[in-house]
């Protein structure tokens, strides 16, 4: 009986063991893996894999100034790979417009009326935009995460904000699913 239990055991650890070992997660990708241009050093790529000046190290006090003192506009966007950064392109009706002072951000080409004014939360460098309906008349409206990138805030002239957002829910035709990003351009808009 002993051994009947010691054999079950082990089968029972070897089978932890091996399903351990599998994800579906995808794995990580390694910094040989990319042939793109990259961001580090004070410096951000932008469309077609342009190297710019940008504050990649900001701090949560000039984060928090940008968003309560800054209303936002969406300026250009572009997509990226691990391989491939295009050209600007036009985003659709689903992407943020503006965002605004009071923690909201609109989607102002958003098809539906319930899913233009968002609210948005912080989370370390990530923007959490999350409807204020999940559900209505059969249509969901996902939670969006959009990791910000850099913050240039300046005092005379246009503040830019860079924010990335993950594709793989929508892949993008010519770009790999598990490494595509859409990359926004956002400044500030200029007081009167």
């Amino acid at each position: 009986m002993k051994k009947i239990t010691l054999i079950l055991m082990l089968l029972a650890a070897g089978l932890m063991a091996v399903s351990c070992g599998h994800s579906d997660e995808p794995e990580p990708v390694k910094p040989d893996e990319i042939t793109r241009v990259q961001d580090g050093n004070g410096k951000i790529f932008l469309e077609n894999g342009v190297l710019v000046n940008a504050n990649i190290d900001y701090t949560s006090a000039e984060l928090s100034k940008a968003l309560t003192e800054h209303e936002w506009y969406f300026d250009y966007g572009f997509y990226y790979d691990n391989s491939h950064v295009s050209p600007k392109k036009e985003f659709g009706g689903y992407w943020p417009t503006n965002i605004h002072v009071d923690g909201t951000i609109e989607y102002s080409k958003f098809p539906k009326q319930e899913g233009k004014i968002r609210d948005f939360s912080i989370n370390g460098k990530e923007l959490i935009s999350t409807p204020r309906t999940e559900i209505h008349s059969g249509f969901a409206i996902p939670v969006e995460n959009y990791v910000i990138i850099a913050l240039d805030l300046s005092d005379n002239g246009s503040s830019r904000m860079i924010l990335d957002r993950p594709l793989s829910a929508a892949p993008i035709d010519g770009y790999d699913a598990n490494s595509s990003y859409a990359r926004l351009i956002w400044h500030t808009i200029p007081n009167d």
